[in-house]
């Protein structure tokens, strides 16, 4: 049965699939070219559904780990109650969980609100000052490695997204969608 090692052997594992500084910004380099592909076309869009990029390896049956692959998760449907978000990143999580993925990288992308308050009360939709976003964020299992882009965008009259601004990059960030996707990943090794 394929299986991830903890043996004496384990940390050599584990390194396998825990990127270096240069692969984790590539990979999400990588997630942010196919974002921006994706919203900002030649004859435009109207809506980026929220989506999970899962960068992962397989176990092969000698113990070894495959070359790193890209699976992807575009969520349909109603993204917009706090309930629902999490019931839908833990289902992703148990089916990652399902087909023996090791997530090597967990990229979400989603239209979402930034606001500049941090007064802790407001949310961002509710700030009159708010602007709309592109969020882009990213991590591996360990949270080793965390980041977040933001691309301020704009709509023309016809709703039509464009891009607003300057892009806003943010390391060590804490993302509880990519959370609530690894618990369910996790339940499993939990009980």
């Amino acid at each position: 049965m394929n299986r991830l090692r903890t043996d004496d052997d384990g940390k050599k594992h584990r390194d396998m699939f825990e990127p270096t500084d240069e692969n984790f910004n590539e990979m999400f380099n990588e997630i942010i070219s196919m974002v921006e592909s994706s919203v900002f076309t030649p004859d435009g869009t109207k809506t980026y559904a929220p989506t999970v990029f899962l960068k992962y390896r397989t176990a092969n049956d000698d113990d070894s780990l495959s070359e790193i692959k890209l699976a992807v998760f575009v969520i349909d449907g109603d993204f917009n109650n706090g309930e629902t978000k999490n019931e839908v990143m833990y289902k992703i999580g148990r089916e990652i969980f399902k087909y023996q993925l090791l997530p090597v990288g967990i990229f979400f992308a989603s239209e979402a609100w930034m606001s500049r308050l941090n007064d802790g009360k407001t949310m961002p939709s509710q700030d009159p000052n708010r602007q709309e976003v592109i969020i882009c964020a990213g991590r591996t299992v360990s949270n080793k490695h965390s980041v977040g882009l933001s691309i301020p965008i704009k709509r023309n009259k016809d709703g039509t997204i464009m891009a607003d601004g300057e892009k806003i990059k943010t390391d060590k960030i804490q993302t509880g969608l990519l959370e609530r996707l690894l618990a369910g990943y996790f339940e499993f090794l939990l009980k």
